[in-house]
């Protein structure tokens, strides 16, 4: 009975021991599955944290080069007006000048061959005023025999026959340089009749008539055809009539007083 008892209380503890064991052995498989779990939640967290790195780093490096972009816009933006500036600053001296290209440049009928650089006839006369029909300023000057003396000379009103000279020859130029005249001496007071444009011409507003010390001008130009000139600028005639064009035409008038052909 004693070696029956001890075998069964010998089993028991073996059984024990097994049991221990087993349980000792999950212990540290659980243990262990554990650790794994925490590595790789670890390993989780550093490859998020990588990732929130990488995207912080992109989003520096595209704010960086926006940035970039923006002061490179800025520079040429400041270049562009600066040089801008300078081009359109003038002094106002320039001013004239600037005026008179920036004018010149507008478009304006195409001067065909058959256009009059001295208008002698009616159809001459309104061909010459449809084409500068369309100018914004024109220059403005009158020649004639004995224009200069006015109704007032030796120190009395005159009362003899012409008292104002003889306006012969009316002289238009353009801001392209073009020059133009209208034969008054042969044209007489036809030169004038509404329907041709030129006394239209001198007595509106529109064009500006640029002149040179109009006075007698304008005193022939009342007393002879009853034209009353509006909206004159006071200055030098400048190039609108070259000195080539302009002794052509004192030649021409020249030789109409003397009668030579």
């Amino acid at each position: 009975m004693m070696m029956v008892t001890m075998v069964v209380m010998m089993m028991m503890l073996l059984l024990v021991v097994v049991v221990v064991v087993v349980v000792v052995v999950l212990l540290l498989l659980v243990v262990v599955l554990v650790l794994v779990l925490v590595l790789v939640l670890v390993l989780v967290l550093v490859l998020v944290l990588v990732l929130v790195l990488v995207l912080v780093l992109v989003l520096v490096l595209v704010l960086v080069l926006v940035l970039v972009l923006v002061l490179v816009l800025v520079l040429c933006f400041v270049v562009m007006v600066t040089a801008v500036t300078k081009k359109i600053t003038v002094s106002s001296e320039q001013y004239d000048v600037l005026l008179f290209y920036v004018l010149a440049a507008q478009p304006s009928m195409t001067q065909t061959a058959t256009l009059p650089k001295v208008a002698q006839t009616e159809e001459e006369l309104r061909l010459l005023m449809e084409y500068l029909g369309r100018e914004e300023v024109v220059s403005l000057d009158c020649e004639g025999s004995d224009l200069s003396k006015g109704s007032w000379r030796y120190g009395r009103l005159q009362n003899t026959e012409p008292i104002h000279g003889r306006l012969c020859l009316l002289q238009i130029g353009t801001l392209r340089g073009e020059a133009f005249a209208v034969d008054i001496l042969k044209l007489g007071s036809r030169g004038f009749e509404p329907s041709l444009g030129l006394r239209r011409m001198i007595e509106s507003e529109h064009p500006i008539k640029v002149v040179h010390d109009f006075r007698q001008d304008t005193d022939a130009l009342y007393h002879q055809f009853g034209i009353q000139p509006r909206l004159l600028e006071q200055y030098c005639l400048g190039s609108g009539i070259s000195k080539e064009q302009k002794q052509a035409i004192h030649d021409r008038f020249s030789r109409d007083r003397r009668g030579s052909p």
